[in-house]
């Protein structure tokens, strides 16, 4: 290696410290802070911001009546296949599945509720 490559980005921040990036070839700087990439930065930010903006949850979403195990458990396979397909972002299907086990959690313990309430009026009867 040649005595005269710079290893880091030839930018000072305000408190003096240098960046700490490589520089891009042929160049003392690095993307970040080149004079030359001002153009294609403000391109990447822009196409950035349009794919974070992207709709997560597609239209055609059915609408679910989860009032039991068997009803989450088809909706989880079809939220599932939808992220394999690449037709649902995996957040989503994320957050679908936290809610799931919400969702089955209170209705195991509605269920047992009900239980419990079916044994007390059994055993008043007595």
């Amino acid at each position: 290696m040649s005595g005269d490559t710079k290893l880091t980005c030839a930018f000072l921040k305000p408190d003096g410290a240098p960046c700490s990036a490589p520089p891009m070839n042929g160049s003392e700087f690095c993307f970040f802070h080149s004079p030359t990439t001002a153009e294609r930065r403000k391109q990447a930010q822009v196409a950035g911001g349009r794919a974070s903006r992207r709709t997560l949850i597609p239209t055609d979403m059915p609408e679910y009546n989860l009032t039991s195990p068997d009803d989450v458990r088809k909706m989880l396979r079809d939220v599932a296949n939808k992220v394999l397909k690449g037709e649902l972002d995996h957040r989503v299907a994320n957050g679908i599945g936290y809610l799931a086990n919400q969702l089955l959690r209170a209705i195991e313990a509605g269920e047992i509720a009900q239980r419990l309430k079916q044994i007390e009026q059994a055993l008043r009867t007595k």
